[in-house]
């Protein structure tokens, strides 16, 4: 079970109010900033203990690959800060197992990204699509029909850049990892064809070391169930299992301001 930091709100008056309402609604570890005076300190109470809480194993044969995640506004001064990061392990290449899987990333201070899909060794991209991002600040690509299926064994790589001027793409601020689709097991796919709910085959997932179908399935099903608490606290412990805590992603952007750590120079 994590161990959950103090959550810090800054406010006054009837926003204050307004906050403590929303609490029981937001993720547990998470800072936020609202416009000032006065300081409160919460510490949110401890999550119900669950034998079931979601469980990320990664595969036995790691392969090195560390996300990159992109920060800052030059050639963006129109935007401000701008922030992307993929919503991916820190160490090794996240694995699927579908022939076109969902990918993730957590965008703040742009309207639009570029996804691009990369094959080994071919120049061409497999897929290039403009994606933009939800209110929390969430980017989902679902590959398109057209698109030819991922190759089991095959590392690609794929990005999401803020096109900050389409004159000077050297200015643009991305993010990029990689991905490498496997085979499934008789016994994985009994399982998953008994699961009951998205939550559940992402635990499924999760506990073989999928983590792009987990935590694919396990947004979905924190969209369609906004609300439900469980859902919300399997979402946080994968987060943090792969130190992803300190994105704004699943928040509310307003009237809160969400600050994260500073994202790793590319």
């Amino acid at each position: 079970m994590p161990t959950f930091r103090s959550l810090k709100f800054i406010a006054t008056g009837s926003a204050l109010a307004m906050v403590l309402q929303t609490i029981s609604l937001l993720p547990l570890e998470t800072r936020f900033v609202v416009e000032p005076l006065g300081v409160l300190e919460l510490t949110p109470t401890a999550l119900a203990k669950d034998s079931k809480r979601i469980t990320y194993r990664p595969p036995v044969k790691l392969k090195r690959a560390i996300r990159t995640g992109g920060t800052g506004a030059r050639g963006c001064n129109q935007l401000g800060r701008v922030e992307v990061m993929p919503l991916v392990p820190n160490n090794h290449v996240g694995q699927t197992l579908s022939k076109r899987p969902t990918f993730l990333a957590y965008v703040s201070g742009a309207k639009a990204v570029e996804f691009t899909l990369v094959e080994p060794n071919v120049e061409k991209p497999l897929v290039v699509k403009t994606v933009e991002p939800d209110a929390q600040g969430l980017v989902r690509i679902e590959l398109p029909e057209t698109a030819p299926d991922l190759a089991v064994g095959k590392d690609y790589r794929w990005s999401v850049s803020v096109v900050c001027n389409p004159n000077r793409r050297s200015n643009d601020v991305f993010a990029q990892s990689w991905i490498q689709r496997v085979e499934s097991s008789a016994e994985l796919q009994q399982k998953l064809s008994t699961a009951s709910s998205e939550q559940e085959r992402a635990r499924i997932y999760a506990e073989v070391g999928v983590w792009y179908d987990a935590i694919a399935a396990l947004t979905k099903a924190n969209q369609s169930n906004p609300h439900n608490l469980d859902i919300r606290n399997d979402l946080t412990a994968l987060l943090n299992q792969e130190n992803l805590n300190q994105i704004g992603f699943n928040l509310p952007q307003s009237p809160q301001t969400v600050t994260s750590q500073p994202m790793p120079k590319r």
